[in-house]
């Protein structure tokens, strides 16, 4: 933006040097980037690819901007690992003039196997404009289980107890 500032009727015996003056106003406000964690089972309802599910990790800005702001992203392996649990993937998301909320997708794969839960995590990096700002850089993406454990009545000691113990979070079916 721009300003104009004309003086004009000194006293006191003052006088103006030179006529008006044009100054510029740069936008340097600045915006904060983040990224929020995902935790969700691994099922398929409403997978854009059968067999995975879509985690949606919300980006957001601090307030809106007046400039387009972009931030890089990528995942990386926790416990999961890609791609037995997950698409790997990494990209740029963009925000337009004035919005403060986009997301980034992660293609979750469901594998039909009894497994504890598994993370990976979304990273972000390397803002735009230089006025943008990484706040929170990285989310974590749980991958839920959501398959039983099915154990028969006359299995061994040890196998019971441990469906005993995993009975406690509801993932046990006992035959």
């Amino acid at each position: 933006e721009t300003l104009m500032l004309t003086l004009s009727a000194p006293t006191a015996g003052a006088s103006i040097g030179s006529g008006p003056a044009t100054g510029t106003i740069t936008n340097d406000d600045a915006t904060a980037i983040s990224i929020g964690d995902v935790s969700q089972f691994e099922g398929t309802a409403g997978a854009a690819t059968p067999g995975a599910t879509a985690f949606r990790f919300p980006v957001t800005l601090s307030h809106p901007s007046e400039l387009p702001v972009s931030v890089q992203f990528s995942t990386a392996d926790q416990s999961a690992t890609a791609p037995v649990d997950y698409a790997a993937t990494s990209g740029n998301v963009s925000f337009a003039p004035g919005s403060q909320t986009t997301e980034v997708v992660v293609e979750v794969v469901a594998d039909g196997q009894f497994e504890i839960d598994e993370t990976f995590l979304v990273q972000l990096s390397n803002p735009t404009p230089a006025q943008a700002t990484l706040l929170r850089a990285t989310a974590t993406g749980t991958i839920r289980n959501d398959e039983a454990l099915a154990v028969r009545a006359d299995a061994p000691r040890a196998l019971l107890l441990l469906a005993l113990l995993a009975m406690a979070s509801g993932i046990v079916v006992l035959r």
